[in-house]
Parts: C-alpha cells; sequence; structure tokens
C-alpha cells in the first residue's frame, strides 16, 4: 500500500511557519517581500497540486 504523500514528504516548518529575522539582518523593502509571498504562495500552490497528482496515480490501475 502507498502511504499518503504527507508522511513521505514532510512539508518544511519554514514553508508554513516564517522563522524570525536574525538581529542583524535588515528588512527587506516592501516590494521585494511581496514578490516573495507571491513566489511562497505559488510555491504552496504547486505543492498542493503534485500532492493531488501522486494521489490519484496511486489509486489508479494500470492492468
Amino acid at each position: 500500500m502507498v502511504r499518503p504523500y504527507e508522511e513521505q514528504y514532510p512539508a518544511s516548518p519554514a514553508a508554513y511557519h516564517p522563522q524570525p529575522q536574525p538581529a542583524g539582518e535588515a528588512r527587506l523593502p516592501a516590494a521585494d517581500q511581496g514578490e516573495i509571498d507571491d513566489i511562497r504562495a505559488s510555491l504552496r500552490e504547486f505543492r498542493e497540486a503534485v500532492r493531488e497528482l501522486t494521489e490519484n496515480r496511486s489509486r489508479r490501475r494500470y492492468f
């Protein structure tokens, strides 16, 4: 039996829980932060699509 995707490939904690910045690091400009947030959202959508594809393929029978 194939294990669920989440058990095989646990998500990185950094992907869901933003880590505090080190004290010496400067804040990114708002425009850069917005772009980073867009990339993170896109990555979440991609991961979800891959998970769904994996689950759908694991349910198929090829004979």
